[in-house]
């Protein structure tokens, strides 16, 4: 990771220095490149102030190519532009950050802020996901909303065959829920229902356990896990992914929970990986703890950048 930063560092360097160049570059045919300041260009020579050879006049058929100063600085930036790009958080994972803050000030007061960060890699025998979100919202009547998640999908692929294995896992932190931290995981087996070029849809099955701290049922439950994922390709820069996961418990079949997500994001700028994201998040528990609503829906709407 810090070899990316200093290459950032440098990049940003590059272009400082390109913006400030005052010199022009006449390339000769003969392969050599004289950088200098050009004071006349005529239909037959160009005359350039030279810092080490001073004023000299070149007869144009000598000359290959000449690149101002501006034009100079323009591909040098378009250049760091492009490799910055290439910029990876975590090398080897495409991964995004995204930041919403928003508020209000009249006859009430609000505040909210989303963070919401997610990474992947993919390759011919497995792929991973990783997400994690953060959300808070204040009013006149104190703080409204303050929870926390992170979670992690891992698969195993199998060339040539629908059919692939996985193990997941969530951490829930969340202030106004019947529990104060919650950590699942579960594992089981997935079948690629759809698989295009720009679509996909796989169903999963499995099972797991869930263990609570702070509510009043802290015991570890023993859960079978139903679950789907969606991907849709919408366009270049147009993409569109969905999740749900039902979770049994094994001792009391009539408790349930489902968490539920669906995110749309449309790339602003490709070179600078700048993205606008909208989702919503719903989850659902059939049997909360007294005084706690069986639904909870989080919508947003951010803006970030792909590194």
């Amino acid at each position: 990771m810090k070899r990316h930063l200093a290459l950032f560092a440098v990049l940003v360097f590059t272009l400082a220095i390109s913006a400030h160049a005052e010199q022009d570059a006449i390339t000769l045919k003969d392969g050599d490149t004289l950088n200098a300041e050009i004071i006349n260009r005529g239909d037959s020579t160009t005359t350039i102030n030279h810092p080490d050879l001073g004023t000299v006049t070149l007869d144009n058929s000598k000359i290959d190519t000449v690149l101002t100063a501006e034009e100079q600085a323009a591909a040098d930036a378009a250049a760091a532009l492009e490799e910055a790009s290439k910029f990876k958080l975590i090398p080897g994972w495409d991964s995004s950050l995204n930041i919403a803050l928003n508020g209000s000030d009249g006859n009430s007061r609000t505040l909210g802020l989303s963070i919401l960060f997610d990474a992947a890699r993919e390759s011919d025998t497995s792929k991973t996901k990783v997400d994690a979100a953060y959300f808070y919202a204040k009013d006149d009547g104190g703080t409204s909303k303050n929870e926390a998640t992170v979670g992690a999908v891992h698969d195993w692929i199998f060339e040539g065959s629908k059919w692939f294995t996985f193990i997941e896992g969530r951490f829930d932190f969340d202030q106004f829920e019947s529990f104060d931290t919650r950590f699942s995981a579960a594992g089981g087996v997935g079948y690629h229902l759809i698989e295009r070029d720009n679509f996909f849809l796989d169903l999963r099955a499995g099972g797991g356990v869930t263990q609570e701290f702070g509510s009043d049922e802290d015991d570890p439950q023993p859960n079978a896990l139903i679950g789907a994922d969606l991907g849709w390709d919408i366009a270049d820069n147009q993409k569109l992914t969905a999740g749900t996961r039902l979770f049994l418990d094994v001792g009391d079949i009539e408790q349930v929970r489902t968490r539920s997500h669906v995110d749309y994001v449309f790339l602003v700028d490709e070179k600078q990986g700048i993205q606008l994201k909208l989702g919503i998040v719903h989850e659902y528990e059939s049997e909360p703890d007294p005084g706690i609503l069986r639904s909870d829906t989080t919508y947003y709407a951010s803006l970030g950048v792909n590194f």
